[in-house]
């Protein structure tokens, strides 16, 4: 793995700055679905389901009037986007509610986006937001840098009607390197099985839920690992749990566990430590949890 350069780490820092919501246009929807992940624990899925022990369907969540926020969301963009020009017909969200509902997420946040091939899983960013862009260039390379300002991804900002009839979706993508971020042009394919895509605050509100409850509590993780294989384990971030699992006394010795799980530059990993091994351990995706249970 590459080394994490110091502009990557005061991006991720920028990122989660102490505001309500992490790299979001200052839209509503997007702070009742940050409160929703983050108070309840809840992985909320926009797409295809995760499979994991606590994850909703946005589906099954109201908004205003009780309407799921699915077909809420797809509502607003349609309009939008109608006043943009695009010739969209009154009911064109009931064909192609996920489409919209994608291009609502890619023009009003930063997406983490995770897909499932044949090399394994791979993970980036997405956006379709030049104001997200726009705040992160002091992070950006400056290679990259110098393409923005020459406009070489202005095609990525606007919406064709075929991104929304043929479900491929222009973005920018956003990966970290040695030397801060790196741009680059890609397709968000919305009806493949293998990607899923999620607001990046949406990740962070549920791990935040699942941090807390390690903090306090001993717990037992079934999940799957990157073969799609079941992985049990006992687990904990617990300050005297460590101590006795380190053979120290001082809760000072766990302060470098919890550094390097709280410091995870991935969205969706988390690396816990293996009580039933003593200095082992286990990366784990968000994604694949199947089962949390809290032990005495």
């Amino acid at each position: 793995m590459f080394p994490i350069s110091e502009k990557v780490k005061r991006a991720y820092s920028w990122l989660h700055r102490g505001t309500t919501v992490e790299q979001v246009l200052d839209i509503p929807a997007h702070l009742n679905l940050y409160h929703i992940a983050h108070k309840n624990g809840l992985l909320i899925d926009f797409l295809r389901p995760s499979g994991c022990h606590c994850s909703r369907p946005l589906s099954q969540i109201s908004g205003l009037a009780n309407t799921p926020m699915d077909i809420q969301i797809a509502q607003v963009q349609q309009e939008l986007l109608k006043g943009f020009g695009l010739n969209l017909g009154d009911d064109f969200y009931n064909l192609h509610l996920n489409n919209l509902l994608v291009n609502y997420l890619l023009y009003s946040s930063l997406c983490y986006v995770q897909t499932e091939g044949q090399n394994g899983l791979d993970s980036y960013y997405v956006t379709k937001q030049v104001a997200i862009i726009e705040g992160l260039k002091p992070f950006i390379n400056s290679k990259d840098i110098a393409k923005l300002n020459k406009g070489y991804f202005n095609d990525r900002y606007g919406t064709e009607l075929s991104e929304l009839t043929e479900s491929k979706h222009k973005v920018i993508v956003l990966r970290p390197d040695a030397d801060g971020y790196h741009l680059g042009k890609g397709i968000f394919y919305s009806n493949s099985r293998n990607n899923a895509i999620y607001p990046a605050y949406v990740l962070r509100g549920y791990k935040k839920a699942l941090l807390g409850v390690l903090k306090r509590r001993v717990i037992r993780i079934s999940c799957l690992d990157s073969l799609g294989g079941d992985i049990k384990f006992v687990t904990t971030l617990n300050g005297d749990a460590l101590c006795k699992w380190l053979g120290v006394s001082e809760v000072n010795r766990c302060q470098p566990i919890w550094r390097q799980v709280e410091g995870s530059y991935c969205e969706a990993n988390l690396t816990l430590p293996n009580l039933d091994v003593r200095n082992e351990f286990i990366t784990i995706n968000l994604l694949h949890i199947k089962n949390v249970q809290i032990l005495p």
